[in-house]
């Protein structure tokens, strides 16, 4: 069987879904200003290409995150899909993707982006299998460390 492997952030979707995701939590105030704000800065940085290491960032953010239920973040995921990230995705992208499956092929997505937002972006396409960073969860909520 042949596989077609694509992304999500700058691929699938012309955004970056992290981003998107923290202007969501300041649009619904689940976190202080100061924090989102730091995360804001960085992706301007990153976007500007000032900046290549995303682990430390991603570790900010993940414990941003920590503490909050699963309930809570797919209120917020589900936000900042339906206010930004679903308009924007990719139309050359799908219709690649179109192709493959008409030809019978696997299609897979591995990204970096949160499982959570993988998993909503990808759960009205024809994708096989998605590969994300998850994020670990403990009696019902968030603990700010990931695998992935």
């Amino acid at each position: 069987m042949i596989a077609a492997f694509f992304d999500i952030d700058g691929t699938l979707v012309k955004c970056n879904t992290q981003f998107e995701l923290a202007r969501e939590f300041f649009r619904v105030r689940r976190l202080p200003a100061q924090k989102i704000m730091r995360l804001l800065w960085w992706f301007f940085l990153y976007r500007m290409d000032l900046v290549k290491e995303t682990i430390g960032i991603r570790r900010h953010f993940y414990t941003l995150v920590s503490s909050l239920g699963e309930k809570d973040l797919g209120v917020i995921v589900e936000g900042a899909y339906l206010t930004s990230i679903k308009s924007r995705v990719n139309q050359s992208m799908m219709d690649a993707i179109r192709q493959h499956k008409l030809r019978g092929h696997m299609v897979v997505i591995v990204t970096a982006t949160v499982g959570n937002i993988a998993r909503k972006i990808c759960e009205n396409l024809p994708i096989d299998f998605c590969y994300a960073t998850e994020l670990h969860i403990a009696n019902g909520r968030y603990t700010g460390e990931w695998k992935g």
